[in-house]
């Protein structure tokens, strides 16, 4: 980021990005509700995307849920599933 930020200051084109992009989710689920896939097979399912989970503050819980996860995808379609899968609830 910086490089390209001092490429622009020098009057020359941002650089080409050396990484793939990515889609990141961050969703959350609450700890009162049922899901029709347990954490454990969503987190199972995505062990190559999953990066973090944080509980999330008592202060934020009530508006954004209980647990807070993050995860990475370089595909649309895999992005639209997991938010499917991890937001599920069983009736």
């Amino acid at each position: 980021m910086y490089r390209g930020y001092a490429a622009l200051v020098a009057g020359e084109p941002f650089p080409a990005s050396e990484f793939e992009p990515l889609y990141c989710l961050a969703t959350s689920r609450r700890a009162n509700a049922a899901y029709v896939l347990s954490e454990e097979e969503v987190l199972a399912k995505y062990q190559h995307q999953f990066r973090v989970k944080k509980d999330m503050p008592a202060a934020f819980a009530e508006l954004q849920g209980d647990y807070l996860y993050m995860l990475t995808t370089p595909s649309r379609e895999e992005l639209e599933q997991m938010i499917h899968d991890f937001g599920q609830r069983a009736e």
